[in-house]
């Protein structure tokens, strides 16, 4: 561009200011990456602590409530379950362990336990509580016997047994019976130990009880005869009028002759 004198000035430049805005984006930029940086480190030294330290590491298990499960086969399934695997490394840190799988392994290995719980004793300790079937009965199936416990389930096989021991006899209710399966209904099964709590009261011996039907349970009695129960009605009523029956009509010198009474209907029948 040319002066009044003829000279030509040179082009002026104008300097830029960077804007605020973008100021503060950078400041903030460097701070979050370093508090990002901090966040990180902190996360790491917390999974290390939490996940590989010893501290954590589970080292003992206690055991209660075990009687005929062996105490080393219990603990084996659980110490099988310890190791766990974190970003592909090993640990037995108590937070990764699986309670609820173990519990379901011991359940499916050992059908005598109906009912385990774990829990965790910080910082490395874990407690298991058994607790196992109760022997209610000694089921039978064919030439096979099983013991049964409150809930109708079959948990272990028999061979021996007491002579008081309560026998019951009955089909399967799903097909071929397997251990830890439900053999007998739960109301069958409590109409069976009412009649057993009934008859003891009155000092008959049972040899063993037969489910024959939804409504139909065969007692027989260790003097050779037979008690038939409608297990749809009333037990304590049958239960009296047995009673009254032994009593009044049927002496003990003659129950040798006894082959049956029936109980099932309004009018008691005996032979």
């Amino acid at each position: 561009m040319k002066t009044s004198q003829g000279f030509r000035r040179k082009p002026y430049k104008v300097r830029r200011k960077k804007s605020a805005l973008k100021v503060i984006l950078s400041v903030l930029k460097s701070r979050l990456f370093g508090a990002g940086f901090l966040v990180f480190i902190f996360i790491g030294m917390s999974v290390y602590f939490f996940i590989f330290s010893q501290f954590f590491q589970i080292k003992h298990i206690t055991l209660t409530g075990q009687e005929r499960v062996a105490e080393q086969d219990i603990k084996n399934v659980v110490e099988d379950g310890l190791e766990r695997k974190f970003l592909f490394f090993p640990t037995k840190s108590i937070f990764l362990f699986n309670c609820k799988e173990i519990r379901k392994n011991l359940l499916d290995d050992f059908p005598q336990l109906v009912e385990v719980r774990i829990n965790r004793k910080f910082p490395d300790a874990l407690n298991v509580v058994i607790t196992e079937r109760q022997r209610r009965a000694v089921w039978h199936w064919e030439e096979q016997r099983f013991f049964l416990d409150n809930n109708g389930v079959i948990f272990e096989q028999v061979f021996d047994f007491a002579a008081d021991a309560l026998e019951i006899k009955s089909l399967p209710l799903f097909g071929e019976p397997k251990i830890g399966q439900m053999v007998v209904g739960k109301e069958e099964l409590s109409k069976v130990f009412e009649i057993e709590s009934k008859l003891k009261s009155l000092e008959i011996p049972i040899e063993i009880i037969e489910i024959v039907s939804e409504q139909r349970v065969n007692a027989k009695i260790k003097e050779g005869w037979e008690i038939y129960f409608n297990i749809q009605e009333d037990i304590v009523w049958q239960a009296t009028e047995l009673e009254t029956l032994l009593k009044e009509k049927i002496l003990p010198e003659n129950r040798k002759d006894l082959e049956y009474i029936d109980l099932r209907f309004d009018k008691i029948f005996y032979k």
